[in-house]
């Protein structure tokens, strides 16, 4: 399984949202450097998802930086048309689209025939939520998934939204879905140790988004010297 740290950008700075809180890491660029070891990040436009402005920009910038280093980036953030997800596909990088699949199966369809997609289905007691989390689709996770597989898609970001940002470990009602799901499930949410994401890799998940902790706890050295992968 692989450990893909992320870099979640607002005002051109590294930021985690705690609850309300946006916490501030500083310069994105030295924790992309010290994610280069990293088969893949994941690299969000916080701003943009919540409709006050983008980074888009600098998110781009990135994008461009760590492809031309081997790294894969898989990038989302208010990527809600399909012409900016295949900027993103332009530059390099994997477009995670949430409320974009979720209203326009036909522009997902398209994105399909491009080139690697990932849908996020974010999850709130068990119902997916597009729009910066602030939208009931009326969906369950399972028929979400269910759905978007029979389109063709092989990648998908589950997110714990109780759990982000949190570092309160990850999110039960989701664990059985890679017992269910012939796909590449993507875990994100409240990982807060080496020991959350053994655990995700035990459960068969594909990888898993790791933000807060490798800012603020020693996870960042333990994933370095496994090389990211678990």
């Amino acid at each position: 399984m692989l450990a893909i740290p992320a870099i979640d950008l607002s005002g051109g700075r590294a930021v985690r949202l705690v609850g309300p809180e946006v916490r501030e890491y500083g310069n994105p660029w030295t924790w992309a450097e010290k994610f280069l070891g990293a088969r893949r990040v994941h690299v969000v436009d916080i701003d943009a998802a919540l409709g006050r402005g983008n980074n888009w920009e600098l998110l781009m910038k990135l994008v461009r930086w760590f492809t031309g280093r081997g790294v894969e980036v898989q990038v989302g953030g208010g990527l809600r048309t399909a012409e900016l997800a295949v900027k993103v596909m332009e530059a390099g990088g994997i477009p995670i689209v949430g409320t974009l699949a979720f209203k326009d199966r036909g522009a997902l369809a398209k994105l399909l025939d491009r080139g690697p997609v990932i849908v996020s289905v974010d999850s709130l007691q068990g119902r997916v939520r597009v729009r910066g989390w602030r939208e009931d689709t009326g969906l369950s996770v399972e028929e979400a998934l269910e759905d978007f597989t029979s389109m063709g898609v092989k990648q998908f970001l589950l997110t714990g939204i109780s759990r982000d940002g949190s570092l309160s470990g990850i999110d039960e009602s989701l664990t059985h879905l890679p017992a269910l799901f012939r796909a590449d499930l993507i875990y994100a949410g409240g990982v807060s140790s080496l020991e959350d994401l053994m655990k995700l890799r035990d459960l068969g998940f594909w990888g898993a988004v790791v933000g807060r902790a490798i800012y603020e706890t020693s996870l960042l050295q333990e994933l370095i010297k496994r090389r990211w992968d678990l």
